[in-house]
C-alpha cells in the first residue's frame, strides 16, 4: 500500500509502485488525486501509456478504465474514500473519494410525492369531523411538503437529469468539464432546503398526532 500521489515505474528507488517489467521506464507514469479526481499522466515513457488501448498524455479515469503499462494491465474501482493504492502481480486497484456527480447520480433522491399524497390524504379525513383541531397541523404539513415537491422538480431533478444527458461515465472524456458545467453548489444548497421543509413537515404531523391523542 502506498499513498496518492504515486510514481510508476521500473526502478524500485524511484517509483513507488514497481513494475518489473523491461517494457516500464524507471519513472513511467503518476497517479495522483486533482480536485476529487483521479488523474493518470505519463511521464514521458519509451513505450507510452495506455488507458482503454488508446496512448495517452494525461487522463482523468472513470471506474472501468483498463490501464496498460508495459506488460501490466491495470484496473480500478471505487472500494474505499482513503487516498491510497495497492497493486498485485498484473492488476493494480487505485481507490478515490467519488465526485460530487457521481454521488449525486448514484445516491437515491428521497421523494416527498408518496408523504404529499398521503398528508393530502389525511387532511380530507379531517374535514368531516367535527373537531377541526388537527386540520391545522395536516395542513400545514401538506403546504411543506407541496413545496419540497416543487423544489425538486424545479432544482434537483433538471440538474441530475443534465448530468445523466453527459452520458455513461466510462465514455465521457472529459468529466472535469461536466463537473464544472454542473451547479453543484446550487443542487447542494436547494437540498438543504428541501430537507428542512421536509422535516418541518414531519413536525407538523407528529403535532397532529399530539393534538389527536389529546383529543382522544
Amino acid at each position: 500500500m502506498c499513498a496518492l500521489p504515486a510514481t510508476l515505474g521500473r526502478d524500485s528507488g524511484t517509483a513507488a509502485v514497481v513494475l518489473d517489467d523491461r517494457d516500464v521506464s524507471r519513472r513511467h507514469a503518476r497517479i495522483e488525486i486533482v480536485d476529487n479526481e483521479l488523474v493518470l499522466t505519463d511521464l514521458g515513457s519509451t513505450n507510452g501509456t495506455y488507458v482503454n488501448d488508446a496512448r495517452v498524455a494525461r487522463r482523468v479515469l472513470v471506474p472501468g478504465d483498463r490501464m496498460r503499462i508495459g506488460r501490466y494491465e491495470l484496473t480500478w474501482a471505487l472500494v474505499d474514500p482513503q487516498a491510497t493504492v495497492a497493486v498485485s502481480p498484473g492488476q493494480l486497484t487505485a481507490v478515490r473519494q467519488p465526485t460530487p456527480s457521481e454521488e449525486h447520480s448514484a445516491a437515491p433522491s428521497a421523494s416527498p410525492v408518496g408523504a404529499l399524497v398521503l398528508t393530502g390524504l389525511g387532511a380530507g379525513l379531517q374535514i368531516d369531523v367535527d373537531d377541526h383541531s388537527v386540520l391545522p397541523w395536516v395542513a400545514v404539513a401538506f403546504v411543506l411538503y407541496l413545496a419540497a415537491v416543487i423544489i425538486t422538480l424545479a432544482v434537483n431533478v433538471p440538474l441530475n437529469d443534465a448530468i445523466k444527458a453527459a452520458g455513461n461515465p466510462d465514455r465521457v472524456d472529459d468529466l472535469a468539464a461536466v463537473r464544472s458545467r454542473f451547479s453543484e453548489a446550487k443542487w447542494a444548497a436547494w437540498n438543504v432546503v428541501r430537507a428542512l421543509v421536509s422535516t418541518a413537515a414531519f413536525g407538523c404531523l407528529a403535532g397532529s398526532l399530539v393534538e389527536y391523542g389529546a383529543l382522544s
